[in-house]
């Protein structure tokens, strides 16, 4: 939130909620009510998994109604998954890649969930870790 403070015409909200340690995010039944009644110009999403077939998960059922009310709330979403994300699964469905505009990861996708990203129109960039 600090850097985007002087930035003019931004504005910055935080969402209420439980803070989550391993995330360092808030996420509850409140994050969720408060974020479904807003709109955004761009939602920036992580996730804990990404299966082969392209189901974005969770382990946590507090992140399900958030994740949700951010990619209907919002005219472009990004997805945000390092490669470790990949290839795994979770409890919660949240929703499928296919439902964001933008995959940004160092993870070269390959088979099926390139296929999937290819023909739906995803824009998907690859980058280093540590580049900006």
């Amino acid at each position: 939130g600090k850097l985007l403070l002087p930035v003019a015409g931004i504005q910055v909200i935080f969402i209420g909620g439980m803070l989550d340690a391993e995330s360092e995010s808030t996420c509850s039944f409140f994050a969720s009510q408060m974020m479904s009644a807003m709109h955004v110009d761009l939602a920036v999403l992580g996730t804990q998994a990404i299966t082969d077939d392209g189901r974005v998960m969770s382990a946590k059922a507090e992140k399900v109604g958030l994740k949700r009310a951010c990619l209907k709330g919002a005219d472009r979403t990004v997805l945000l998954a390092d490669a470790s994300k990949f290839g795994k699964n979770k409890l919660y469905y949240l929703f499928d890649l296919t439902a964001v505009d933008m995959l940004i990861t160092d993870y070269e996708i390959k088979g099926s969930l390139a296929t999937l990203v290819d023909g739906s129109g995803i824009v998907y960039k690859r980058v280093k870790v540590g580049e900006r």
